[in-house]
């Protein structure tokens, strides 16, 4: 895979999924398969095998990962995580679910000065939301 496409996939699930995923389930710390899967589908994105392993490789625990085998694909999760905190925030370091949201709020192009959580009738997500914290969660 091009680098290109995998940050633009990084930077997508960071903007697209974790949001989804807060906004519909809480904020955790990972994320189930099924709560992944139902984020993937409202993106249209449940066929894109490279997308979907993305999305498992950062949002759910170490042994679905190893399950999934996503080691032979991406290197040890540890390594993962500090390659997307390159492509993410040009750190090394392992991010956080929140610092995915941090990444949404501060690279949506809509401004947050909104306190709507809601999914709108397609499962999108206003992304206008305040991520930072709150009773919303």
């Amino acid at each position: 895979m091009f680098p290109w496409s995998k940050n633009r996939i990084i930077k997508s699930v960071a903007m697209e999924i974790a949001p989804r995923l807060s906004i519909k389930f809480g904020k955790k710390e990972y994320y189930d398969p099924e709560e992944i899967d139902w984020a993937l589908k409202a993106l249209n994105k449940e066929h894109d095998i490279k997308y979907c392993n993305y999305a498992y490789a950062m949002i759910t625990d170490h042994s679905f990962y190893m399950s999934l085998g996503l080691s032979s694909a991406f290197g040890d999760q540890p390594e993962f995580y500090r390659e997307v905190s390159y492509v993410l925030f040009k750190q090394d370091a392992q991010p956080t679910f929140d610092a995915y949201l941090e990444y949404a709020k501060i690279n949506a192009s809509t401004p947050y000065n909104s306190s709507n959580t809601s999914l709108d009738q397609s499962g999108g997500v206003d992304l206008g939301s305040d991520f930072s914290g709150g009773s919303d969660f």
